[in-house]
């Protein structure tokens, strides 16, 4: 990857006397965390129990052009983005970037409805995309225009994004062919089940301005993008980076944490620790401590909502325009044309959410996904193969309920922290939530340690 001026060449003197921070997990919010605490001065080990860093959010090491799963950004990925930025990731090389462009095809044989970005100032640029969206009545037009609300306040804790919807003046239309999609884009779950207080931050972030609105979809392998960047300016600062080290057990003695137990018995030392795994792996580690016990629970009681990618090959003519668009009858929700990331005919259809069909076998759902797209584009004719990639645990279940259990970056044991996108970061289970949780983590311990 192209390369340009960074914001962190200069290393921060290292503080003395301070014990390294072991930050243990390698994915994005613990790579935000490590690259923050070494930035101001703390020295880092970084504990990853797989051969690769990344998490969920990784490439796939067979086939490195190509990820665990299609992401894509959004100009309100502040946080990531400004980290990107700090480790030479040249924005333009990265990603291809566009205005905001949503379009929804309801049916093999109907209208589509496209909605694209204005270029009034603020939250005006909404408005304005909403009052030009084509294939839409006008009931629903007008439904729409009533939307700024949806930007501002804070719905009830306890209320679904669907009764947050309607209670703002959405009829069932703007819901389905608008909300319910980026709804599960974004939360992974429906609107019938998501939490309505995370959704409307995600909006409120999203569409912010229209440079916060723009779509961007990643021409890289996510490798490329922070991990493997990541991990070169860590160790160019003189963090001690173990892959395939996985952590055991966590030690601690009275109330605080002293030490984590590597598989292989060895032990280390550690005056901080952060968790920055999996919710299932930090509630394996948490529910052995009696101090830590009630937060497994919680932990554990986020659930898990899957995800499946899957990548077909078709013709190098078959192409879609815009290249993100939505399908909005099962199974696929999002279709992305591989052709802006180098790899034309390649199509990756994404199934979001629990439901029957991302339990299928491989075989069966490749030929529903197959079916589905050939109704929408018939003369792609059929692939010549299909990879399914499947991410069971994807996210946490971002519903009304989880919202009050997600834990603070805090622990009730001293010199333990958390990191991850299912941390009380407001947002749903993303890249910007990992990212962020991993800064706010960084923070709190440097300002500990002031």
């Amino acid at each position: 990857m192209a390369r340009g001026a960074s914001r962190t060449q200069t290393p921060a003197r290292r503080r003395r006397g301070v014990k390294p921070v072991v930050v243990v997990g390698a994915g994005w919010a613990g790579l935000s965390a490590a690259l923050h605490l070494i930035s101001a001065g703390i020295p880092v080990v970084l504990l990853e129990a797989a051969s690769v860093a990344g998490g969920r959010a990784r490439d796939l090491p067979a086939q490195p052009h190509r990820d665990n799963g299609q992401h894509l950004l959004i100009g309100a990925y502040c946080e990531t983005l400004a980290l990107l930025q700090r480790l030479g990731v040249q924005r333009a090389e990265a990603f291809h970037e566009t205005p905001l462009d949503l379009f929804m095809r309801p049916s093999p044989d109907g209208a589509p409805v496209r909605l694209r970005g204005g270029q009034l100032p603020g939250k005006l640029h909404l408005l304005q995309a909403l009052a030009g969206a084509r294939g839409i009545d006008w009931s629903t037009r007008l439904a729409l225009l009533r939307s700024a609300r949806l930007l501002r306040g804070i719905p009830p804790v306890h209320a679904t994004a669907r009764e947050w919807l309607l209670g703002c003046g959405q009829n069932e239309t703007a819901i389905s062919l608008i909300w319910a999609p980026l709804c599960l884009a974004a939360l992974n779950l429906p609107v019938e089940a998501a939490s309505a207080r995370v959704l409307q931050r995600t909006l409120a972030e999203a569409f912010a301005d229209a440079d916060c609105a723009k779509l961007l979809i990643p021409k890289q392998p996510l490798g490329a993008l922070l991990p493997r960047p990541a991990l070169h300016e860590l160790a160019r600062r003189g963090a001690d980076i173990r892959l395939n080290s996985r952590v055991s057990e966590l030690i601690a003695t009275d109330d605080r944490i002293t030490r984590v137990r590597l598989r292989g018995n060895n032990c280390m030392d550690a005056d901080h620790v952060v968790l920055a795994v999996s919710p299932a792996a930090a509630a394996r580690l948490l529910q052995c401590l009696p101090a830590t016990r009630e937060l497994a629970q919680d932990i554990t009681a986020l659930g898990r909502s899957p995800i499946v990618t899957a990548y077909l090959e078709y013709t190098p003519s078959a192409r879609l325009d815009p290249p993100l668009q939505a399908l909005l009858n099962p199974p696929a929700t999002w279709l992305f044309d591989r052709r802006i990331a180098g790899e034309p005919g390649i199509i990756a259809a994404v199934l979001s959410g629990p439901g029957p069909d991302t339990e299928l076998m491989k075989e069966f759902l490749a030929e529903r996904i197959t079916a589905q797209i050939g109704c929408h584009f018939p003369n792609w004719g059929k692939p010549r193969q299909v990879q399914i990639i499947r991410e069971r645990a994807a996210t946490f279940l971002a519903t009304p309920d989880n919202e009050t259990r997600r834990p603070s970056s805090q622990t009730p044991l001293a010199g333990l922290w958390l990191a991850g996108d299912y941390t009380a970061t407001g947002l749903p289970a993303t890249l910007e939530g990992a990212v962020r949780s991993g800064l706010e983590c960084a923070t709190k311990i440097i300002r500990r340690l002031d």
